[in-house]
């Protein structure tokens, strides 16, 4: 009878342990995780430099696939990433696991550093193949997870079999996880923005300490969603404002005590974008522009002071052009390449060009440079030159020469989507990169492409027609 009621009272408390919310984990990976294997690919993943792979060197896989990045052994690994937003969450503390490794091949028994599986803003470092996990707390009803390398020194690197925990409703986690969005959002009210940014901010931060104060965790979610797009609005335009006051201490810096040629124009300039500052009305894009303006309005004023001796430049009359894009060839005389603050190219719709006007210093190496004129009109008549500029500020210019862009290409295409998720994403991007420099660079026009998945195609079928099967 004794062992009987034992046995009972043993039973009772298990029950009661079991029940009690404190100690549950409660497995949602299949609620909350789409594809956590990658059985499908990456369907229902974000990722970048990161390949699906179906052998069985990765020793922690679950089942038939899992992703990496591999290179060859004593190099390391490029930044990577493959990531998913669960929504939907309840709020509260969660476990995240995935099987994943960070190796260098040839030094198994060296620990690497920089890949991690993460979640919001925790994340736990990778080494060997192994379970990693990471816990983490949900106030937004929603969170992005995931795996990535930053700096990473492994040269392989893997994750599969992602797995999701609820572990509890933790009202006080949660409204933690806010106040401390709360206290960091505080340290940014002091800070340079636009008002209605500010105003917004101050608001945001009111309504989250409310529902930190009130303590019931009723409207986390919509609050802390607000804080945080009212701090990311706030961090760009401080940036943009932090940006622009950097500008203007340059162009007074350039200015001097006022006695050069041109000082009143870069002051007028300098007093236009101070105003801008003192105003605090300025969105980032009417922030830009007028750094912009006072850039231009510094370089003109190093132009008319300029010193020493201009460079000699001859722009070569061999030149390509498609669209909305042109490419040119120069050479460069006179002075050292020590003595060189820049070299490119400026083109203008007028006869003269000059730096003032556009230019460029983006080249391709071929044989020497090959500059690059980027967003130009279609059918435009353009005049381009070859320009050189000491760290004097005297500039040497070539002959301009008359360029006429062609009518823009109307290539269209179409793709099935008949591959596994991570090949139609690989072949969209490929061919919508290749349609998009064939209708910058010709002018051809009434062409559909047909672009079809096979499976065991190695490279590609096609017809004069523009039907495409590709693997």
């Amino acid at each position: 009878m004794r062992n009987k009621l034992t046995y009972l009272l043993m039973a009772g408390a298990m029950a009661w342990w079991s029940a009690c919310p404190l100690h549950a984990q409660t497995d949602v990976t299949e609620t909350y995780l789409k594809n956590p294997s990658f059985e499908n690919g990456f369907t229902d993943w974000d990722y970048a430099n990161m390949q699906s792979q179906t052998n069985t060197d990765f020793s922690k896989k679950d089942g038939t696939t899992y992703v990496e990045q591999w290179v060859g052994q004593g190099n390391r690994v490029a930044d990577c990433h493959v990531s998913q937003v669960l929504t939907g969450l309840p709020n509260g503390t969660y476990q995240l696991t995935a099987a994943a490794q960070n190796i260098q091949q040839n030094n198994t028994g060296a620990e690497q550093s920089g890949v991690y599986i993460f979640a919001e803003d925790e994340q736990t470092a990778v080494h060997a193949a192994n379970d990693y996990s990471v816990t983490f707390t949900v106030i937004e009803g929603q969170a992005t997870v995931g795996f990535k390398a930053e700096n990473a020194t492994g040269n392989w690197i893997t994750c599969d079999n992602f797995r999701l925990s609820f572990l509890q409703e933790d009202v006080e986690a949660v409204l933690e996880k806010l106040q401390e969005r709360v206290n960091a959002a505080r340290e940014l009210v002091s800070e340079t923005m636009q008002k209605d940014l500010k105003t917004e901010l101050n608001a945001a931060i009111q309504a989250a300490q409310q529902e930190v104060d009130a303590a019931t965790g009723a409207n986390t979610a919509e609050t802390a969603v607000r804080l945080r797009e009212a701090v990311e609005a706030a961090e760009t335009s401080i940036e943009a404002y932090a940006n622009l006051q950097e500008a203007i201490t340059e162009a007074k810096e350039t200015y001097g005590d006022g006695s050069l040629a041109g000082a009143d124009k870069l002051d007028a300039a300098i007093q236009d974008a101070q105003g801008v500052m003192d105003n605090l009305e300025a969105d980032t894009e009417a922030i830009a522009e007028t750094i912009a303006a006072l850039e231009d309005a510094a370089l003109a004023f190093n132009l008319d002071n300029a010193t020493g001796t201009a460079p000699t430049v001859v722009t070569d009359t061999r030149y390509a052009r498609g669209s909305v894009i042109a490419f040119g060839r120069s050479t460069v005389s006179g002075v050292s390449a020590s003595e060189l603050l820049e070299q490119g190219f400026c083109w203008s719709t007028s006869p003269e060009p000059t730096i003032l006007d556009h230019r460029t210093t983006e080249y391709l190496e071929n044989n020497g440079r090959i500059y690059v004129m980027r967003d130009l009109e279609p059918s435009t008549i353009y005049y381009i030159r070859a320009y050189a500029m000491t760290k004097g500020y005297a500039v040497g210019y070539g002959d301009a020469v008359k360029v006429i862009t062609i009518p823009e290409g109307t290539i269209t295409w179409q793709y099935n989507d008949g591959g596994p998720a991570d090949a139609n994403a690989r072949i969209r991007t490929a061919v919508g990169s290749a349609v998009d420099y064939w209708n910058m660079l010709t002018s051809i026009k009434g062409l559909h492409l047909n672009v079809n998945y096979g499976a065991q195609t190695p490279t590609a079928d096609c017809s004069y027609g523009g039907w495409m099967r590709v693997g």
